[in-house]
């Protein structure tokens, strides 16, 4: 079976190689041989013209209990520091009173986000990774696929934004855990076997069993839905949607944030899910030195990276 990768701006997803590394197209419709189906920085298609108003927003605030394909139940006052970023539709998290955390194909950079959080619209403005590179898109070569595994955009709110009144999520540092552990999956995407699939707009979580570790400069998780999986007899997987939103180990406890949704894995058709997902590891320590430059006293620090962040989970 051929398979291609295809980027989750609306949802969890990531490709699996057979035989070859993956290749990307930039517009959500073509389909050529083994490429993969980009939709950076554009709504996910079952979206209207109504995406960017406060009223969208305020709909995808985390508050109702929510089901995953294949999870279970997941109440979303657990995750009030997760939330839906305009214009890309993409998942983020706040991880300090001044810095988000979401991917860095949803947002140019140097360019603004907008969002939703604690009973306000705020805008924040995001830093790209500087290994980040859509050039494995383009060029559609894997001499790029490392700078496009450092898929990290630190987004900044400015003081009068400064975001209280909610728990925060603590950024993991280490290794933490090997092959054959499970982490939870987090993301406002499509439910359903294909990148079209219906859903979006609903907070849904689900487990899968890391089946490989990053290696140097790559920084990529990879997850196969067939692993783990809260009891079911397959696990999750990121679909359009999902793309930045916060992976979590363990699944269950104390739980620190180990990466970041970044691709899921499609058949040749670039369309249909095959239970890979590519998860850009917070671990590395290139993630580390990147994620550190934002975590200073004047942002308020990032939780688990800096003493005496106010507002953190744990």
């Amino acid at each position: 079976m051929k398979m291609a990768f295809s980027y989750l701006c609306v949802a969890f997803g990531v490709l699996a190689m057979v035989g070859a590394e993956p290749a990307m197209a930039q517009e959500p419709t073509a389909k050529v041989g083994m490429t993969v189906q980009s939709i950076r920085g554009k709504p996910h298609p079952s979206r209207t013209g109504t995406d960017l108003d406060k009223a969208d927003f305020i709909s995808l605030d985390v508050s109702a209990k929510v089901q995953v394909y294949n999870g279970t139940p997941a109440d979303g006052k657990d995750w009030p520091a997760t939330m839906v970023s305009r214009p890309s539709g993409c998942t983020a998290t706040m991880i300090g009173p001044r810095v988000m955390l979401t991917a860095a194909h949803c947002v140019e950079n140097g360019a603004s986000v907008m969002f939703f959080i604690a009973g306000k619209t705020r805008t924040a403005t995001c830093t790209h990774h500087e290994k980040y590179s859509a050039a494995y898109d383009n060029a559609q070569t894997s001499a790029n696929w490392a700078a496009t595994s450092a898929d990290y955009a630190v987004c900044v709110v400015p003081e009068a934004d400064r975001v209280s009144g909610v728990l925060l999520e603590v950024v993991g540092a280490g290794p933490l855990f090997g092959n054959g552990e499970t982490v939870r999956l987090l993301g406002f995407g499509c439910n359903g076997t294909t990148i079209d699939s219906d859903g979006y707009g609903t907070l849904r979580t689900a487990a899968a069993g890391i089946e490989a570790l990053p290696a140097a400069p790559n920084n990529y998780f990879v997850t196969d839905w067939s692993k783990g999986g809260f009891g079911h007899a397959k696990g999750g997987v990121v679909c359009p949607g999902d793309s930045g939103g916060a992976v979590y180990w363990p699944v269950s406890g104390v739980r620190r944030i180990v990466a970041l949704n970044s691709r899921t894995g499609v058949t040749a058709d670039g369309r249909t899910l095959i239970g890979k997902s590519y998860l850009s590891s917070v671990l590395t320590e290139s993630a580390n030195q990147f994620l550190n430059r934002f975590s200073t006293a004047e942002n308020g620090g990032i939780c688990g990276l800096r003493p005496g962040v106010e507002g953190c989970r744990q």
